[in-house]
């Protein structure tokens, strides 16, 4: 008769990963919370789940504090486990995170929410393997520039939600040009902010698909999209989507924006007020 001892360990890791499959396409406090707990409940079924559940803790890690991340390196082995996806949350020391990635290692998603990272940090051999980068209200010297740093990236997410402009727009640019070509940019921004595209048509990166989501665009702002594709930075045959609040697909700027991209060859939709 089978038993949970006698399960071949793929099994177990396919069962431990179901288990906590709902919080690894989330990301904040309360889902790392409950996920670390499910994973601990899961180590108290079967003494050889330990190892497998311990795996996996490290597989999806978030720190909010600089202090958890002093107390990480200290009782832990470098590059013990692979860390898939890594979230900073208001880590203010380039200290703290440099400590931490040169702890790490494999990381393929690394979210930044209001966390201050020098741009050198891309060349670490944590970083080799990403390919999507989050980007929320990221904070940065404008003096850390990013002239000559490459990144392998598929996928870029940047997010802009407080009232004041804090990252440069020369910084915006290199870290587009350091991309050359992405697989697909996400853009959500609160608050005007036209810089975020006008530093987009400033670099030489160029984007197979795109959405762009603005709750207070600019009065510009379909003009500067237009422009985009215009200029190629959204390839042939790639695709466009735009949700801008207060604007309606038949707003003769949105309108001009559907014919460009059926023109260039990229697919166009329409979200928001108009579904």
């Amino acid at each position: 008769m089978a038993t949970i001892q006698s399960c071949p360990p793929e099994i177990v890791l396919k069962v431990l990963e179901l288990t906590v499959e709902e919080y690894d396409f989330e990301y904040g406090p309360g889902c790392d919370r409950e996920r670390r707990r499910q994973l601990r409940s899961t180590t108290l079924v079967a003494r050889d789940w330990t190892k497998l559940s311990q795996m996996l803790l490290w597989r999806n890690m978030v720190f909010l504090k600089g202090s958890r991340i002093d107390k990480f390196t200290q009782t832990t082995s470098p590059g013990r486990y692979r860390t898939v996806k890594l979230h900073l949350y208001g880590i203010r020391s380039w200290t703290n995170t440099l400590k931490l990635l040169n702890h790490l290692r494999g990381l393929v998603h690394l979210i930044l929410e209001e966390t201050t990272i020098p741009t050198s940090a891309f060349q670490l051999p944590a970083l080799e393997d990403l390919h999507t980068l989050h980007l929320d209200q990221v904070e940065n010297d404008a003096a850390d520039t990013m002239t000559g740093v490459k990144i392998k990236l598929q996928s870029l997410i940047l997010e802009f939600r407080a009232r004041s402009f804090s990252c440069p727009s020369s910084m915006l640019v290199e870290l587009y040009d350091s991309c050359g070509t992405l697989e697909h940019l996400s853009l959500t921004v609160d608050n005007g902010f036209p810089e975020v595209l006008e530093a987009l048509l400033s670099s030489s990166v160029q984007i197979r698909t795109m959405s762009a989501t603005w709750y207070d665009g600019p009065t510009h702002l379909l003009d500067l999209l237009i422009r985009l594709v215009t200029e190629t930075k959204v390839l042939h045959r790639g695709a466009l989507k735009v949700d801008v609040a207060g604007r309606r697909k038949e707003d003769p700027e949105a309108t001009e924006l559907e014919s460009v991209c059926r023109k260039k060859g990229v697919a166009f939709k329409w979200v928001g007020i108009d579904g």
